[in-house]
């Protein structure tokens, strides 16, 4: 994929954020269709375009795609495309984490799981969430320096806080979507643990 074709794409997406909360039809037949056209483009050669995909446009498709019920699929399969090729601790990939959460848990809600079913089902989902807290509360990588006995540059700083410290805030608002319908009497204390990590972090 070209970049001219990625710029195409992220342009695409831009206009599917302006078409969100809009009430009218259009709007919405808008929104569906630019979702549709941006899937069929990433896996027109799947292989070969996924390959040259930046990891931003992947993750920024699967959060727009997540937050539509009936193109929630795209993200699902984008976010499983995502983890088989990224592995390093970036902002996308903590970003990710945090689709995937989102996904598990509404997953758990489309079977209708109830009660201690669907707690279980929403601290698989949490898990993701607090594994993306790991990285932001986690040591910076240590910089590789020239030199033969060098260990390392740690003056980057000692905790990724402070690249990523602004992905708390998504991370607090993506826990609320999924607990918020368990803050309830005789439910919120299992979610009591990763409530109060968040708060600290903040």
């Amino acid at each position: 994929m070209s970049l001219t074709e990625e710029y195409t794409l992220h342009r695409l997406l831009g206009e599917c954020c302006n078409l969100f909360g809009r009430e009218e039809k259009e709007a919405e037949t808008a929104l569906l269709q630019r979702l549709d056209q941006i899937n069929t483009a990433l896996h027109k050669n799947i292989r070969e375009t996924f390959g040259n995909l930046s990891s931003e446009l992947i993750v920024k498709f699967a959060e727009v795609a997540v937050e539509v019920p009936s193109r929630r699929h795209y993200s699902q399969t984008i976010i499983k495309l995502f983890f088989q090729r990224f592995k390093d601790p970036t902002q996308f990939y903590i970003r990710a984490l945090l689709v995937k959460a989102q996904l598990v848990a509404y997953e758990g809600h489309n079977k209708e799981k109830k009660g201690e079913e669907l707690v279980e089902v929403l601290k698989e989902a949490i898990g993701y969430i607090s594994k993306a807290l790991d990285i932001i509360a986690g040591p910076a990588e240590v910089a590789p320096v020239k030199g033969k006995d060098s260990k390392g540059d740690p003056s980057a700083g000692s905790s990724n806080k402070q690249r990523y410290g602004f992905l708390i805030y998504n991370a607090s608002n993506c826990l609320y979507k999924i607990v918020r319908f368990m803050l309830r009497q005789n439910w919120q204390r299992n979610f009591s643990d990763i409530v109060e990590r968040v708060y600290k972090l903040m």
